[in-house]
């Protein structure tokens, strides 16, 4: 994973708000557990790396850092390989016929309260797409499955997909 940006934050609320005047910058990650000192001043600070749209990354497996994505910057997708969503799934109907990673993407872009999706290409899953909403989510590594957020200026898959 290859960030745009790595400066030094005290906490992650500075790190996001950072995030947010720089334009393309649509992610950060902040290491919790990462505490520096200064050797100038002796003051204290944490990683904090910021991220465009084109990055491509994966769930950790460690809990040093905290990912946290500005889904009203996206201006299309950001996609996480090998990551699923942990949090409350929206329901659709036929979720065992949606075969392709575009497919799951239009449901979602069909769906109001989407902003997340998985889509997994297990051969043991029967579904493999799975929509959420906002609402309390975080994010664990799952080989086979990538979680993609998706922008709401997105108005149909050939938009992202050519």
């Amino acid at each position: 994973m290859f960030h745009m940006k790595k400066i030094k934050m005290t906490c992650n609320s500075k790190c996001i708000d950072e995030c947010s005047k720089h334009a393309g910058c649509v992610a950060v990650d902040f290491c919790v557990k990462c505490r520096q000192t200064e050797p100038k001043d002796q003051s204290a600070y944490n990683i904090c790396h910021m991220y465009g749209e084109s990055f491509v990354s994966g769930g950790r497996r460690d809990d040093k850092w905290e990912t946290t994505i500005i889904l009203p910057k996206l201006e299309k997708q950001v996609v996480l390989n090998n990551t699923r969503v942990v949090g409350v799934e929206r329901s659709f109907a036929e979720p065992t016929s949606v075969r392709t990673e575009r497919d799951c993407f239009d449901k979602c872009l069909g769906d109001l309260f989407c902003v997340a999706f998985t889509f997994c290409t297990c051969p043991t899953k029967a579904q493999k797409c799975t929509l959420y909403s906002d609402v309390r989510m975080s994010l664990v590594e799952e080989r086979g499955t990538s979680t993609h957020f998706i922008s709401r200026r997105v108005q149909s898959s050939s938009d992202v997909y050519t």
